[in-house]
């Protein structure tokens, strides 16, 4: 549909996932369950229907890096114009710790690229995580239910999904120990190599 209807001139169709080489290499090796006509195209053509031509896959952020308006070409980018609007598929699951995420992101205030969810099995309450002191505590869903309870209170109240919704996004930023907890860490490592 996506070649056939000249979509990939005017968008990008991308599938964002840490998995998504894996399933794919997974469903083109199980030819022997599709329908009739795709083995048949297969074994004559010597097309397989899930070469997906149109489609980027994107295991990483940094593999859709030149699919922004920073004007640097990534090494996933097909072409050369960094400004084309993207279509990202990506998993709930993606949306709290994924490519997803960052793309999210990088993305959250250009209305010419969209992020969807292909399930909502993701969808789910996050681990309660300790907040410092003085912090705003973060949202007790994941990123995908925070959108997926905006969309239903729309569509509840019967109108269309605001076009601007706030999620809390967890991004990960790791700092070195100091202190106490150096202090801390090093003794409880220097306890165990002594139990070794």
């Amino acid at each position: 549909h996506w070649q056939r209807n000249r979509l990939h001139q005017t968008y990008r169709l991308a599938w964002a996932g840490t998995m998504a080489p894996n399933v794919l290499e997974y469903a083109r090796c199980q030819l022997e369950w599709m329908a009739a006509p795709l083995g048949r195209q297969f074994d004559g053509q010597r097309g397989h229907p899930y070469a997906l031509r149109g489609v980027t896959v994107a295991p990483t952020a940094a593999g859709a890096a030149g699919w922004s308006a920073d004007g640097e070409e990534g090494p996933a980018a097909p072409r050369g114009d960094a400004d084309v609007p993207t279509c990202v598929l990506a998993s709930g699951g993606s949306l709290d710790s994924g490519p997803a995420r960052d793309l999210l992101l990088r993305w959250a205030e250009d209305a010419d690229n969209v992020v969807i969810l292909t399930d909502y099995q993701q969808c789910t309450a996050r681990p309660p995580v300790p907040v410092p002191t003085g912090a705003r505590a973060p949202s007790g869903l994941s990123a995908a239910a925070q959108l997926l309870a905006a969309w239903c209170a729309a569509r509840d109240r019967g109108e269309e999904m605001e076009d601007v919704v706030h999620v809390d996004a967890m991004t990960v930023r790791r700092e070195p120990l100091a202190g106490a907890e150096l202090a801390q860490f090093e003794a409880e490592e220097g306890a165990a190599r002594r139990v070794e």
